[in-house]
């Protein structure tokens, strides 16, 4: 099974200064990517303006991974989860991987937004955690 972190900042449009958020950003997965090196199976990448995604190996790194995340980026933003296999082969660069995983934290990260959730899991058998509203 592999884990799937994709994440969307909260209302990133309404942001006055877009331009620093992009590089809080940045630096914010730059550092994940160094700090939690250990448990990436594929680095994080920004994969649209103000999204992120990437593959974790342990779930139990996950809050920490979260509130480091948050810390750095000075904005809230939804996670989705997903939990399952994937069809591709591995890549260092996270955008090239596909598969059952990937599609459930799509899901999950919609789902957390529409029920304004901070983290939502998915796996094959159901949804695993909501976790705290964000209202």
């Amino acid at each position: 099974m592999y884990i799937v972190l994709t994440g969307d900042l909260r209302s990133s449009k309404k942001m006055e200064d877009r331009n620093l958020s992009q590089e809080k950003l940045k630096g914010a997965i730059n550092f994940v990517n160094s700090r939690f090196k250990d448990y990436l199976i594929s680095d994080f990448r920004i994969t649209g303006g103000d999204s992120f995604q990437g593959m974790i190996s342990q779930l139990d790194v996950l809050v920490d991974l979260y509130f480091t995340l948050y810390g750095r980026i000075g904005n809230p933003f939804y996670l989705g989860v997903g939990v399952g296999s994937i069809s591709t082969s591995l890549s260092e660069f996270v955008q090239e991987i596909d598969g059952e995983a990937f599609h459930l934290s799509a899901d999950a990260l919609r789902t957390a937004k529409k029920k304004k959730r901070w983290i939502v899991m998915e796996s094959p058998s159901g949804m695993i955690l909501k976790w705290p509203s964000a209202s």
